[in-house]
């Protein structure tokens, strides 16, 4: 949340299910969403070419094309900021992350020393860690912060105002699909209005 979701019942929710069913209309084509459980799953279908695109690819050419992926233009910008425990006073930080994450190599590991990084399977316990003290602080897309203290109920945490970097976010397509796709989605991109996208 409030990005990509799945309710109660299975059915796709959020800002990018919601740009799909815009680019669905407006190209008069049926787009089938497969779920997959985590970032290693969703690189291993495109990769393997299971799937004609991802939703939630890094616009970063180099490390795409390791997965077979091409990334379009981004669609949007997630900003990333650190999390900490209300009573966090500044020092040498233990840094809670998910190793799988992109922004956890290009990010975490280039600023943090080996011994600061405790790796955790899932930003849920990344926010338990840091909220129960075994951890200092946490980066996470602004946006998805009150869901995951509402979901890990991890009430003594707070965010800080300023964004430390960002991503920028892009469909993500198999690099030996049809080349009009690419083309296509690029062009849809084009088409959505910055105002719908936000």
């Amino acid at each position: 949340k409030p990005y990509f979701y799945f309710d109660k019942n299975g059915t796709a929710k959020g800002a990018i299910p919601e740009i799909l069913k815009r680019i669905s209309e407006d190209l008069n084509i049926e787009i089938e969403i497969v779920k997959s459980n985590s970032p290693t799953e969703s690189r291993q279908l495109i990769s393997e070419g299971k799937v004609d695109f991802v939703v939630d690819a890094v616009c970063d050419y180099g490390h795409s094309s390791l997965y077979n992926i091409k990334p379009t233009q981004p669609y949007f910008a997630l900003e990333y900021a650190p999390v900490r425990r209300k009573d966090y006073e500044e020092h040498n930080p233990i840094v809670a992350c998910v190793a799988e994450l992109i922004y956890t190599k290009s990010y975490i590991e280039q600023r943090y020393p080996k011994d600061k990084i405790m790796y955790f399977s899932t930003l849920e316990e990344c926010f338990e860690a840091v909220n129960d003290g075994r951890a200092d602080i946490l980066f996470v897309p602004r946006s998805e912060v009150p869901y995951y203290i509402e979901e890990t109920d991890s009430y003594n945490l707070e965010i800080t105002s300023k964004s430390y970097f960002e991503d920028e976010i892009s469909f993500g397509v198999y690099a030996y699909s049809d080349p009009r796709l690419w083309q296509i989605l690029n062009n849809e991109i084009n088409h959505l209005s910055e105002q719908f996208i936000r």
